[in-house]
Formats: structure tokens, C-alpha cells, sequence
């Protein structure tokens, strides 16, 4: 055995709290967009919402913690703890490359918003169907040294025996999704950055351009920082079981820790990003209100139409007359638009 009996007690202790506090930032996503539903009509918050039912099951499964191992790892309850786990990690991992897919289309490729909206029951269907391959899969899978489902130490996932399907069933995807979101912001904060520097050489406000920068920068920072957070304990005590071959207790307990509790940790992101949007949205109000003709005021004082392409499309068009927006300018308003 790898750990004490003292040291899997504060093991399931743990589990058990931050699977709790996962659900309760689950269902308080829930409880606010129905209280809300004004805002559930964003797409980035629909998206949202479909990550947080991710999120709930793979913390149900994980708040029993390991338990179903005592039942026996050929027990149906221990099989289906892993699957479950199994089938909400990857159904949230494809959420985020989603999400992280919706800026890039809106901003860099001046995609509609509403072509998520759209598409959303292919997107569900895709983002729930395709990680059954690798949830259920197992389940039927015998390899020499056993079933693939088992003791994992924490909990019932794939045992350390099958250290290949760990990465092929699971970390490989983990890391391309790493890798894609990163990239995908990376793409999207030059474009932003870009469109909001040539709007400033044609005379539009500073600070109001200024307030989209820290806008973007506030919310990779925050999906990237809840990813990273999440993510890491879970990475480095796969890594340091693979190459050791025996479990670390503090290793093991970050990830007892933080693994669970990714439903609580998106749930802070999201409404720190949300409380920062009203405090942003109230700042832009003002500050149009002492802009003539709806338009932003340059230096000279003279209105500029280009700057209309800072509002929400939908809404105020540009006045008659003025030029195509360019993809800078439909990438700030496109943006402007999602966190609308």
C-alpha cells in the first residue's frame, strides 16, 4: 500500500471538501443565469454553462473519493466512478478548447457571434458524444495485467499498470488542449491590441481603447490562471508516478485538492470577469455620454464613424456614407460583443 491509513483518510477528507465546494460553485452558475436569464443569452456564458454540467460530474464522481476501490476494483460502483470521472474531465477539457475556439473565430477570423448559438446542440452533442470513446471504452478493455479501471491510488481511474493509456486515453489531449488555448489567446490578444492601436492613430479615445485591452487581458489571464491551477498537481503527480513508480503524499494531496474543485475555481473566474465587465460597462457608459452623436470624440472634437465600430453591431450600425470597418475594427467590435 502505497500511503498510511491516516494519510488515505486525509486524502478522502479532502476530496470529499473540495468536490463540495465544487458543486456548490456549479449549482451557484446554475442559480444565477436562471435568476439571470438576460445574461445566459451571451454565448460566452451558454458555453460556460455547458462546461459547469462537465464540471458536476466529474465532481460527483470524485467526492466519493476511494471508497469504490474498498469495494472491490472489478465492483460496477469503482467502473463507474472512473468512467464518470472519466467522461467529465474530457468533456470539460473540450468546453474550454470550444471557448477558447469562440474568441478565435469571433476576433481573428471576424466570425459572427451567434455562430456558437447556432450550432450549439452539434457542439453539446460533440463536446458530451466523442469522450464516451474513451470513458466507456475501458470498460470493455482487458489488457495481461488486468482491467484498465482500478485502483489509481486516489481513486477508481486507470491504474497505474497502464501507464500508456493514461497519456494516450487522457494527458495527450490535456496538453493539446493546453497548447490550443494558449495559442488561441495569444492569436486574439494581438489582434486586439493591433485594431485598438490603428483606432487610436485615426483619433479615438484613449482610454476608452485602453478599457478593451485590460478587458482581454483580464480574461485570458483568468481562464488561463484557473487552467493552470487546475491542471499542474495533476500533471506533475502523473509525471513523478510514471518516472518513480511509487505515489508522493504531497503531490498526491494537491491533487486531491485542486483536481475536484475545478467546478469552484472556473466559477470565481468567470464572475470576477463578470464584475469586472459591469465595473467596465458603467466606465464606457460615461464616457459615451459625454460623446456627441453617439461616436467618439478626437482630440479635435470632431465625431469620427469609424469609431461607431466600437458598439455592438447589432445595434448601431455605422452612419451612411462611412467605410467598410476593417478587420481590426470588426475584431474590437466582435469582442466587444461577447462580453456584452
Amino acid at each position: 500500500m502505497a500511503f498510511t491509513p491516516e494519510q488515505f483518510s486525509v486524502l478522502q477528507w479532502v476530496a470529499r471538501v473540495s468536490a463540495s465546494l465544487s458543486v456548490l460553485g456549479v449549482l451557484s452558475i446554475y442559480v444565477f443565469f436562471i435568476l439571470n436569464p438576460k445574461a445566459a443569452r451571451n454565448p460566452t456564458a451558454r458555453l460556460i454553462i455547458f462546461m459547469a454540467t462537465s464540471d458536476l460530474l466529474s465532481a460527483s464522481a470524485k467526492f466519493l473519493g476511494r471508497w469504490p476501490v474498498e469495494q472491490g476494483e472489478d465492483n460496477a460502483l469503482c467502473q463507474a466512478q472512473a468512467a464518470l470521472m472519466q467522461e467529465g474531465d474530457l468533456s470539460s477539457l473540450t468546453w474550454t478548447a470550444i471557448l477558447a475556439s469562440n474568441l478565435l473565430l469571433v476576433v481573428f477570423f471576424r466570425g459572427r457571434t451567434d455562430t456558437i448559438r447556432k450550432n450549439e446542440l452539434p457542439l453539446a452533442l460533440f463536446a458530451y458524444g466523442w469522450p464516451l470513446i474513451f470513458s466507456l471504452g475501458p470498460l470493455f478493455i482487458k489488457g495481461p495485467r488486468g482491467k484498465i479501471y482500478g485502483d489509481s491510488t486516489l481513486w477508481c481511474w486507470i491504474t497505474s499498470e497502464y501507464h500508456e493509456y493514461e497519456i494516450g486515453f487522457f494527458y495527450a489531449f490535456l496538453w493539446a488542449v493546453f497548447l490550443f488555448n494558449l495559442i488561441s489567446y495569444i492569436l486574439v490578444g494581438r489582434v486586439i491590441w493591433t485594431a485598438s492601436k490603428d483606432l487610436e492613430q485615426r483619433g479615438s479615445t484613449d482610454n476608452t481603447l485602453s478599457r478593451y485591452r485590460v478587458a482581454f487581458a483580464r480574461t485570458a489571464l483568468a481562464y488561463m490562471t484557473a487552467f493552470i491551477i487546475v491542471w499542474t498537481p495533476s500533471n506533475l503527480n502523473r509525471f513523478y508516478n510514471m518516472s518513480v513508480g511509487t505515489p508522493l503524499f504531497p503531490l498526491s494531496l494537491a491533487q486531491t485538492l485542486m483536481s475536484p474543485m475545478r467546478g469552484f475555481v472556473n466559477f470565481l473566474a468567470y464572475f470576477w470577469i463578470y464584475r469586472m465587465q459591469l465595473a467596465g460597462k458603467a466606465s464606457l457608459q460615461s464616457s459615451n455620454e459625454r460623446s456627441a452623436g453617439g461616436g467618439f470624440r478626437s482630440r479635435s472634437g470632431r465625431t469620427h464613424p469609424d469609431t461607431y465600430v466600437m458598439m455592438d453591431r447589432d445595434r448601431c450600425q455605422p452612419p451612411p456614407g462611412s467605410n467598410e470597418m476593417s478587420t481590426g475594427q470588426v475584431a474590437v467590435t466582435e469582442h466587444s460583443e461577447m462580453r456584452s
